[in-house]
């Protein structure tokens, strides 16, 4: 997702640091997150009530990831408008090794028929 498609919107935390949330703009909500699949009107009330997501959750490592040691699956969604089309096919095969299973789709990010 290219950078200019988030609001970042500041906040102090307890230790009184600044830290940002990160938004997906209202305008382009609906082509990002939902391939543009949603009224207007639907797509404003989604992104009047998303969830940020913390600039801070990018860079933190994660612990063990489940996938390696039980069985996992993932979806290539082809419409998706959020993932770069090259990172797409390789993120969830990659991910998902060594049980794997996954699908193609021609759906957007949110997986709805």
């Amino acid at each position: 997702m290219a950078a200019p498609a988030l609001n970042a919107v500041p906040f102090t935390q307890a230790d009184g640091s600044t830290m940002f949330d990160l938004y997906i703009k209202p305008d382009k909500f609906n082509d990002l997150f939902l391939s543009n699949r949603l009224s207007t009107a639907a797509s404003t009330v989604l992104a009047a009530t998303q969830r940020p997501l913390t600039a801070q959750a990018m860079g933190e490592p994660s612990r063990t990831p489940a996938w390696k040691t039980i069985p996992s699956w993932y979806l290539v969604a082809d419409a998706d408008h959020l993932i770069p089309p090259g990172r797409r096919a390789v993120h969830g095969p990659a991910r998902a090794r060594p049980h794997r299973r996954g699908r193609r789709a021609a759906r957007c990010h949110d997986h709805q028929p």
